[in-house]
């Protein structure tokens, strides 16, 4: 049996980062909607929809991040190098190394990604020999360097020392049966999902279903300066709110139909979860048919 060695990357003060930054953006998208629903006029109700907007824009990317940083790995072998980040999948034949150092070692400091944070430094730069540098690391300090005639991979096992022994010794021993080149990028769902029917049929159903419920609203609301978003038991309307808080439903909807478009492509990667994917665009199809229903009879009985 070949021999492993698999290394990770520091976790906690960028798992920390993201987990604050996951829970603010979380506060001040429920405050927002929460004052939102409260709103007497058309310009505050706009106001406090920015709170949830952002976050509804930002939170995927946040959560992502922290998943791709909790499930990292660098895997040292006798015929290879392994590296994963989130979605990225990269196998380097130990034939196809050239060598493995520090970054602090290098004759020319390695061009640094654009926009970065800790626990997630990533991201692709062109070098000046015209070879790409791949960041797959939670720092930007303490690098290992993985180079091949193509590519360079910068990595950040915690153990960057002992990463580098591990692959010292390794070299040593030789390779006589080289890991099999393989590089996987999260786009590799996009290709699968093409060619998929029924996946896009339920996106683009729920989708169809959405731009519905905003255009209701939208034609709606002008001509609509209250709406009673409560009924009595004998379903007689309750107490009024201005109609501007109609809105509500589509920004509800669109949040709901983000998250169960990222959580069905979370179960989609993987095709034994397949049909959990299709569930969950599924239940995104009905939950905007439900909002659709709701603006309806609101306009109705208003």
């Amino acid at each position: 049996m070949a021999e492993s060695h698999t290394f990770y990357p520091a976790r906690r003060w960028g798992g920390l980062f993201h987990l604050v930054l996951i829970g603010l953006l979380l506060l001040a998208g429920g405050y927002g909607l929460w004052q939102a629903s409260r709103a007497e006029s058309g310009l505050a109700f706009l106001g406090y929809l920015v709170p949830p907007l952002i976050a509804g824009a930002v939170l995927p990317v946040m959560v992502y991040r922290l998943l791709s940083l909790w499930r990292a790995s660098y895997t040292l072998e006798q015929d290879g190098i392994r590296l994963r980040w989130g979605l990225r999948r990269e196998e380097i034949p130990a034939d196809q190394v050239e060598w493995v150092r520090f970054d602090t070692h290098l004759n020319q400091p390695l061009p640094r990604p654009g926009l970065t944070w800790p626990g997630a430094v990533v991201g692709q730069r062109h070098m000046a020999d015209g070879r790409v540098v791949e960041y797959m690391a939670d720092r930007s300090t303490d690098l290992v360097v993985i180079a091949t005639s193509r590519q360079l991979y910068a990595i950040s096992p915690a153990q960057s020392r002992d990463f580098m022994l591990t692959h010292q010794r390794l070299t040593e021993f030789g390779s006589l049966a080289p890991i099999t080149q393989r590089s996987v990028y999260p786009n590799f769902l996009l290709s699968r999902f093409r060619t998929d029917q029924p996946a896009r049929l339920l996106l683009l159903a729920s989708g169809l279903v959405s731009l519905a419920l905003l255009a209701v609203v939208a034609l709606a609301v002008p001509n609509t300066p209250q709406v009673a978003l409560r009924f009595t038991a004998d379903g007689q309307p309750g107490e009024y709110a201005p109609g501007v808080r109609l809105f509500l439903l589509p920004v509800l909807n669109t949040l709901f139909w983000l998250a169960d478009g990222l959580l069905g492509l979370f179960f989609y990667r993987r095709p034994d979860l397949e049909s959990l994917a299709y569930l969950v665009w599924g239940a995104s199809l009905v939950t905007a048919g439900l909002f659709l229903t709701a603006a309806i009879l609101i306009l109705s009985f208003t």
